[in-house]
């Protein structure tokens, strides 16, 4: 029997999940998410072999970027359709930017073309930062911050700065995996959500979602 979706007016549960530039894997999550999840965030979802993406659900509403000059967006977004309490207002004016999407900020951290700038630093330290909100995303960043084991942090600077500046919290739990190699040979942290400190005590229960197997080399979150 399917699940019954169950929607609560004080709880917006989220899954973040990179994708793996699959549409298989994002079938597989869209179909675990209903009646678990209100709001999903994958990162490198699959595309058509024309570059267009059309994979839907009838239990979400896509909401994806406009089209620019990129051939592919990086972080795209789907919300519960029969959710009655929660209601969305993309946001592009706050930035053009296509590997990020705002209600909440979906993010995945790549250079653009030849430039070595990221998505972290070469966008937000423009976007004015609303009082509450929440950053998740693929950061493609090492640090001990979230993972003890890093000796020489990559790609992190400008974001542990930005962080740090604006007293954001990790949500991750420190040393947890996320990323498994696709040679079998080890693990990851790179997939990170971070809260203002607004809503920092209104946001609970982060975790790896250990039966939401969906093909994808990373964790669901």
């Amino acid at each position: 029997m399917p699940k019954q979706p169950s929607y609560s007016p004080t709880k917006i549960r989220i899954i973040q999940h990179n994708c793996n530039r699959s549409s298989l894997v994002i079938n597989t999550l869209l179909d675990f998410a209903v009646g678990t999840a209100d709001l999903l965030l994958p990162q490198e979802p699959g595309f058509n072999p024309d570059n267009t993406f059309i994979t839907t659900h009838s239990g979400f509403e896509l909401l994806i970027s406009p089209k620019n000059l990129r051939k592919h967006n990086r972080a795209i977004a789907y919300l519960a359709k029969n959710n009655p309490y929660i209601k969305c207002s993309p946001r592009t004016d706050i930035s053009q930017d296509p590997d990020i999407q705002i209600t909440v900020f979906n993010i995945y951290n790549e250079h653009e073309g030849s430039s070595n700038i990221y998505t972290i630093p070469r966008s937000f330290t423009n976007i004015p930062l609303p009082e509450r909100y929440i950053i998740a995303g693929d950061m493609n960043a090492h640090h001990s911050w979230w993972n003890s084991q890093t000796k020489t942090p990559k790609r992190a600077d400008e974001i542990v700065q930005i962080m740090e500046t604006n007293n954001f919290s990790l949500l991750n739990e420190p040393d947890t995996p996320i990323y498994y190699y696709r040679t079998g040979k080890g693990t990851s942290i790179i997939d990170l959500a971070f809260t203002s400190q607004a809503i920092h005590d209104s946001v609970i229960n982060w975790a790896v979602e250990d039966n939401a197997s969906t093909g994808s080399d990373h964790a669901t979150i």
